[in-house]
């Protein structure tokens, strides 16, 4: 993926995040109360995420090992569809799935830009894509953070306000390279 294209869908994603908490105590945005299980938009996310991860699967395992890379096409549509099926919390733990494929794809296409700051961009990257682990293994903590945001709004503006800032430090060695 080219990298203002992976730049731009991760800043979305963030961005997106940090809306989530700052939004969801108003009265006008109930159904973010609930965006912890939605289903459909986390089908989407999941199904992007599963294709992508099992394209690059693919593409990695493909000349090395081909008995494996074979199998891929074959699993991956099928894990798809019981992604879809059988689990819950599906929105977040998708969230938490795409972040980290997009990390390492920074990391990946970052590894040949040479950065002032580096130790930033690698630093918050790392703690975004723990984040993104912690919404895969253990959804509920990001719904209990997302009901905490619900009931105290100085503490959904400190949620968004801190993930805003953490993508701002992150990109601003990947900005000072480029300029």
């Amino acid at each position: 993926m080219p990298v203002a294209l992976t730049i731009s869908v991760f800043t979305i994603l963030i961005l997106s995040l940090a809306g989530i908490f700052l939004l969801c105590s108003n009265e006008k945005y109930t159904f973010l109360k609930t965006i912890h299980r939605e289903k459909k938009v986390g089908s989407v996310i999941s199904a992007v995420a599963l294709g992508w991860a099992g394209l690059q699967g693919y593409e990695l395992l493909g000349q090395d090992f081909p008995a494996i890379s074979s199998a891929i096409p074959i699993l991956v549509p099928a894990l798809i569809v019981g992604v879809i099926f059988l689990m819950d919390y599906i929105f977040t733990r998708a969230l938490g799935g795409f972040m980290i494929l997009l990390i390492c794809d920074l990391f990946y296409q970052g590894q040949t830009t040479e950065m002032p700051a580096r130790f930033l961009f690698s630093l918050i990257g790392y703690v975004l894509a723990v984040a993104g682990m912690y919404m895969i293994g253990q959804p509920w903590r990001f719904r209990d953070l997302l009901f905490k945001s619900i009931e105290d709004k100085a503490f959904g503006k400190k949620m968004a306000i801190g993930i805003t800032s953490s993508l701002v430090v992150m990109f601003v060695p990947f900005v000072m390279a480029y300029v």
